[in-house]
């Protein structure tokens, strides 16, 4: 409990002390995985990621089969979203994953989100359109459906089947709407015009991303909605437009990363 506490607080070389500690003093089927895991963890927070990744390994190899692998998979899967190491994630953490229980699987459906984003990364869009299908199935309140929905438009927009690919994004704003989430359907009308956008229908994503910035003033992504509109603007040769849309895009939003690339278009 007290090395839980030491690394909500942030004092992760006091946790790792305390980790160390304990895995040399002894040993026991339920705190020794705990162990592992919050080592694993605090590893990941001071960027020591090799030695984070030895930790969850240790959990999969030597407690398999049980819970503490299914959480010990899903700080993995995290570990190579952020690392972007995409063939590890459908290859190495799959493996493992596939062993399991369906019953534990049920209780950790992110690690299979993260799986199936790693198949949309690689390119890999029919597997990754079935297995959002099969996730969304599974898990249908689970906190990441939205970006399931999202994920698997664009597996369905790049496999050829544009249509589709909206039509799940309409089912994706109806189901946010009755919810009464409004972040789901300022996401699902984002992820259109990013759908447009990669077609290469760029009056379309046009309309898209100034609807978004119309109805979604304060939301977080409005500079990359500017600066995509700035693209689509320059894709279709509207040159004067795209320039005013950059140059407003880079005063308004300053500290914004994508600031400086808006200047540098523009």
């Amino acid at each position: 409990q007290l090395m839980w506490a030491l690394a909500a607080l942030g004092r992760h070389q006091e946790a790792l002390s305390l980790a160390e500690e304990g895995l040399n003093k002894f040993y026991d089927v339920e705190l020794t995985p705990k162990i592992l895991l919050v080592e694993g963890y605090c590893y990941d927070k001071i960027n020591r990621p090799a030695e984070a990744l030895a930790a969850y390994q240790s959990v999969i190899d030597r407690f398999p089969g049980s819970a503490y692998t299914a959480q010990a998979l899903h700080l993995l899967a995290l570990n190579n979203v952020r690392a972007k190491r995409w063939q590890e994630l459908v290859t190495h953490v799959n493996h493992f994953w596939r062993g399991l229980s369906e019953d534990i699987k049920r209780e950790y459906p992110d690690v299979e989100f993260w799986i199936t984003e790693g198949h949309l990364s690689l390119g890999n869009f029919e597997l990754a359109k079935k297995r959002y299908q099969q996730f969304l199935s599974a898990a249908p309140d689970a906190p990441l459906t939205p970006y399931a929905y999202l994920g698997l438009a664009v597996a369905m927009a790049e496999s050829n089947q544009l249509d589709a690919g909206f039509q799940t994004l309409q089912q994706f704003a109806a189901l946010a709407k009755q919810k009464g989430k409004e972040e789901w359907v300022a996401l699902a009308t984002l992820q259109s015009a990013n759908l447009y956008y990669n077609q290469k229908k760029f009056e379309q994503a046009i309309g898209y991303y100034r609807t978004f910035q119309k109805d979604y003033k304060a939301h977080r992504q409005i500079p990359f909605a500017m600066y995509q509109e700035g693209q689509s603007l320059y894709r279709l040769e509207y040159y004067t437009d795209a320039v005013e849309v950059w140059n407003k895009m880079a005063a308004q939003f300053e500290e914004n990363s994508l600031s400086e690339k808006a200047r540098f278009q523009a």
